[in-house]
């Protein structure tokens, strides 16, 4: 082969490694654009819409289990890890804790089968009025706000309509 022969297959190759390089760092920025912009939850003013703000990180139930552990969560109770079984239609209670924070989650399992923990769904989350999260659901409503200002953001108050067809 002549010098020339050489210099156009040495660009040849090169210009393909170029190539799949670019693809490989695309395919991942599009892959993370994805999972920012199509799997963040986004708070709603929607009740219904089981969305919260816990510790400034929006979560939208059901979520994952590793959804808390990713945002410094982890299991408090004593006996349950991420490892503990739940059988297959089931549910399982436990606490997490973060920081000075804690929080009662609800682990659910909808399929037929035993799962861990940490392969669950949770489907629920509970605070109490003692605890220092921040936590904010629909329409701004946090742990310390008034029954009247709940009463008015979902436009609750206290009548009770009755279906007339019956």
């Amino acid at each position: 082969m002549d010098e020339c022969a050489n210099q156009r297959k040495f660009k040849t190759v090169t210009i393909a490694i170029v190539s799949v390089a670019v693809t490989a760092v695309v395919a991942v920025l599009v892959f993370l654009l994805a999972r920012y912009f199509i799997f963040t939850p986004v708070m709603s003013d929607d009740l219904f819409d089981f969305t919260f703000k816990l510790d400034g990180v929006v979560y939208q139930l059901p979520c994952d289990f590793k959804d808390f552990t990713e945002n410094g969560w982890s299991i408090s109770s004593r006996g349950i890890t991420e490892n503990t079984m739940v059988y297959g239609e089931d549910q399982n209670c436990f606490s997490m804790s973060k920081g000075d924070n804690n929080i009662v989650v609800w682990a659910y399992n909808m399929s037929g089968n035993a799962k861990k923990i940490k392969d669950c769904k949770i489907g629920s989350i509970d605070i109490s009025n003692d605890r220092k999260a921040d936590f904010v659901i629909a329409k701004g409503i946090n742990i310390k706000s008034s029954i009247e200002e709940f009463k008015n953001a979902y436009d609750i108050h206290g009548e009770h309509h009755r279906d007339t067809d019956n």
